[in-house]
């Protein structure tokens, strides 16, 4: 269960992300890094698909936009 909330989070901060810029929902994205526990591996396809992304990969670290206490996203357009 926690891996579809963080997923429907991921989902939610890339569209406040596309809003803030003016983007349309289905504009394509160059590339969405998911930065969180290795358990999100399972979710990189479908916040690819949903959000129209080029690329998601997983990496160390974290990102510039918080999406939970133990996850973060960067988001190129």
């Amino acid at each position: 269960a926690k891996i579809g909330e963080d997923l429907k989070d991921i989902i939610s901060a890339i569209r406040k992300e596309k809003t803030s810029r003016n983007l349309a929902m289905n504009k394509e994205l160059q590339k969405v890094v998911v930065f969180g526990p290795a358990e999100l591996k399972g979710v990189l396809l479908e916040v690819q698909k949903t959000m129209n992304a080029k690329e998601v990969v997983q990496a160390k670290g974290h990102g510039k936009i918080i999406v939970s206490k133990d996850v973060s996203i960067d988001v190129e357009f």
